[in-house]
């Protein structure tokens, strides 16, 4: 997170702005976005398995609203609302997006998305950000208990063990 919040930060403006001009500076400038983008996909994943959702909420509705048809960037959205408690929220964005993808383009969700919101609906324990870190217990040696000082009053059943252990 920290590497890819670095890289982000040297980001500044439209790539290649007072560079490059015309069709050459809008080709380069299509495939720097796109690594820009999965940039802040790669962070919002890896900040949501560190179990960070709610500090990328924000940025993530920002991010769908520039970015609508970004299936990552929906998917990540809905897994921070769920997360929150917010279910209904983030199966909204699912159908927001199923209905923009089925409008604008013809095409529906991808079978991550789907599968996503499938685990939504049935609740799915897997959803929820790994347990924190957490100190292992220590490894205790399996010991038997220490001699008992002055035991008394056992004498025959004491015997009867002994006797039981000469015959076996």
């Amino acid at each position: 997170v920290e590497l890819l919040d670095e890289a982000l930060g040297l980001w500044r403006g439209e790539a290649l702005s007072d560079v490059v001009s015309g069709e050459v500076a809008q080709r380069l400038r299509g495939g720097m976005n796109e690594e820009r983008w999965t940039a802040l996909e790669d962070r919002a994943d890896a900040q949501l398995r560190l179990g960070r959702g709610r500090q990328v909420l924000a940025e993530l509705t920002e991010l769908v609203a520039a970015h609508p048809l970004r299936q990552r960037f929906v998917g990540q959205l809905m897994l921070a609302l769920h997360r929150e408690g917010r279910t209904d929220d983030a199966l909204e964005a699912f159908r927001a997006l199923r209905d923009r993808l089925g409008t604008e383009l013809g095409l529906d969700p991808s079978p991550e998305l789907r599968r996503l919101e499938a685990a939504i609906l049935a609740a799915d324990p897997a959803l929820e950000p790994l347990a924190a870190v957490t100190k292992p217990e220590p490894i205790r040696p399996a010991q038997l208990p220490h001699d008992v000082r002055g035991f008394a009053g056992r004498a025959s059943e004491l015997e009867r063990l002994d006797e039981a252990t000469r015959h076996a």
